[in-house]
């Protein structure tokens, strides 16, 4: 995620939970923070965690990084068959 795509995830998060983050003192700490945790993620996949966890909340408290991670759906693999795995990846007995 780009410092942008950050910042307006979490004044989204901010807006629908503002009670969580009225104490904040550092907003650029808390953006890196989540630039670190959601960096293999883009701003589309965690906006649409975002929207899913928000469906399913049922605590009323503001999620963190980790629990939207679990939201985003995992990339579909590229491997279409064992020809295209790595070999290190691939057991073969001589018995078989």
């Amino acid at each position: 995620m780009t410092r942008n795509e950050v910042g307006k995830l979490i004044k989204t998060i901010a807006t629908i939970y503002p009670n969580e983050y009225a104490k904040i003192t550092s907003l650029d700490e808390l953006v890196e923070l989540w630039m670190t945790a959601c960096e293999d993620y883009t701003g589309e996949q965690m906006t649409d965690a975002f929207a899913k966890y928000v469906t399913d909340d049922t605590s009323g408290f503001a999620p963190k990084p980790g629990q939207l991670i679990k939201y985003v759906k995992p990339e579909r693999s590229t491997i279409n068959n064992f020809a295209d795995m790595p070999s290190h990846n691939i057991v073969i007995d001589e018995n078989w």
